[in-house]
């Protein structure tokens, strides 16, 4: 996708409730762009680096219907942690929005709340207790991903240059923001950002979109017919 935000939702609702509390949590506007060597290397010049990181996401979804990812919900597990990217409506066009929901309850409230699962008979208040949850809703991994990150700071902006393990390439510029109305300002400063230093940001998958494109057919077709392959990726 060419953008995305991202709310850090720190809720309190218990299973079934009907209300998100939202935080104060800052908001992360994201713009991807094509990763070249010959881009690399002008990250590296131009930033201060952070760190270089390895991690493995694993993806999760109804294999019958595929009804998150073909809503625009994904669910994931980032080394030990869950987190489920829920849509909002509320950004410009040109951006994917999203709170993120990133404790265990939160996650199986809204899971139960949008019928995507069953009431737990207990609620879920670790990863491996929600992990026993989602597998006895029928919820499977439909991908497997690892990546290796290398990270740089210029001045207000984060970069994330990011390598997948099935050979797929991917950059990203990050600002950190306090509300939704800063939203627009920091996709302009991000945009212009990338102009100045000739980042390519033409329409790109995200690297599980483009996991599901390779490894996934069916679920790429429903991703496709619902619209949301589009959403993400031609920002139709």
């Amino acid at each position: 996708s060419c953008g995305e935000v991202m709310a850090l939702s720190q809720t309190t609702s218990t299973i079934g409730s009907r209300n998100f509390a939202t935080s104060t949590a800052k908001i992360e506007v994201e713009v991807k762009f094509r990763l070249s060597d010959r881009t690399e290397e002008r990250v590296a010049r131009l930033g201060r680096s952070i760190g270089r990181k390895t991690f493995t996401d694993e993806y999760f979804d109804h294999p019958a219907d595929y009804r998150l990812t073909t809503r625009d919900i994904w669910l994931r597990k980032r080394q030990d942690n869950f987190e489920c990217k829920v849509p909002m409506s509320t950004a410009p066009n040109v951006l994917d929005t999203y709170h993120e929901l990133v404790r265990p309850e939160e996650i199986a409230d809204f899971l139960v709340r949008e019928r995507h699962a069953s009431p737990p008979a207990a609620i879920p208040d670790s990863a491996p207790a929600l992990a026993r949850y989602l597998d006895e809703s029928g919820l499977t991994r439909y991908a497997r991903l690892e990546t290796v990150r290398d990270s740089f700071v210029v001045g207000p902006f984060r970069i994330d240059l990011d390598k997948a393990d099935f050979g797929y390439r991917i950059g990203e510029v990050e600002l950190l923001v306090d509300s939704e109305s800063e939203v627009a300002d920091a996709t302009a400063r991000i945009m212009q950002f990338c102009r100045d230093h000739d980042l390519d940001v033409s329409p790109i998958p995200g690297k599980v979109l483009e996991y599901v494109r390779l490894n996934n057919p069916g679920q790429h077709a429903a991703l496709v017919a619902s619209g949301v392959f589009d959403k993400k990726v031609l920002r139709k």
